[in-house]
């Protein structure tokens, strides 16, 4: 796909579709090339993506894909919502992330995410957690006022003893209602927590948001500088170098 940059727009799609055949291939290594040349294709990829989700065998390969592209997926939001109906646990979890990386565009999901987070986790249930987590996650990347609807569930999670939970639903709430006072002086130690997540993404958006607190954020500055040296993500070390000068300038 490294030509794919000389191809008009019809091309490019048209190399999706051919891609996206090699995902049934038994070998790994030449379906993890096909996916990785389907996100280089970004917007154009969105085809493929729509075909990839018609098929259960490669449902799994086309959430991926469109978490990695983003927004440009946004066309398969409508597809991917359905998914959030799955009786398979994992697809849905990974419907959410994918969800969450095209961000805003995934509005029509609001409602459905709201009700995952008002479902009880039954007995710790590891895979419920999870979903709990990328619902709430989801919510706070979709923002106001989509959202809006999911707040007061999201500040009663805030106060959550799983720690994640509280954590990832008070940034989902600082992201739908930033001016919300009560819910910003809890933020600041939650995501500092959050810096040590073994999610990549919680320790990324938990960066970031840090961060967008600007001067305000100084005393999560160790844990800030923590992360820019030693986070085994090249992203999120950078991320965090930025979220330092951020804190600074202030």
């Amino acid at each position: 796909s490294d030509l794919s940059a000389y191809m008009d727009t019809t091309q490019r799609q048209s190399l999706g579709v051919f891609l996206e055949n090699m995902l049934v291939d038994p070998s790994g290594p030449v379906q993890e090339a096909a996916a990785a040349a389907i996100v280089r294709l970004g917007g154009d990829s969105v085809p493929a993506i729509l075909s990839l989700l018609k098929d259960t065998q490669t449902q799994f390969f086309a959430l991926g894909i469109a978490s990695a592209i983003g927004e440009p997926a946004s066309e398969a939001v409508a597809d991917i919502v359905g998914l959030l109906d799955s009786k398979d646990d994992e697809i849905v979890h990974e419907a959410i992330l994918a969800l969450a990386a095209i961000g805003p565009e995934s509005a029509p999901a609001s409602g459905r995410l709201l009700t995952i987070l008002n479902e009880s986790v039954r007995n710790q249930d590891e895979v419920e957690t999870r979903l709990h987590y990328a619902a709430a996650y989801c919510l706070g990347r979709i923002g106001s006022p989509a959202a809006k609807k999911a707040l007061p569930r999201l500040k009663e999670l805030s106060a959550s003893p799983d720690g994640m939970q509280a954590t990832v639903a008070i940034w989902a709430v600082l992201q739908i209602a930033p001016d919300d006072q009560e819910q910003f002086e809890n933020a600041i130690p939650l995501l500092t927590e959050a810096l040590t997540s073994e999610e990549q993404t919680v320790r990324l958006e938990a960066t970031i948001a840090l961060g967008d607190l600007g001067s305000q954020a100084k005393d999560a500055v160790p844990a800030i500088e923590l992360v820019s040296e030693d986070d085994p993500v090249r992203m999120i070390r950078l991320a965090a170098q930025q979220a330092l000068e951020k804190i600074r300038a202030d």
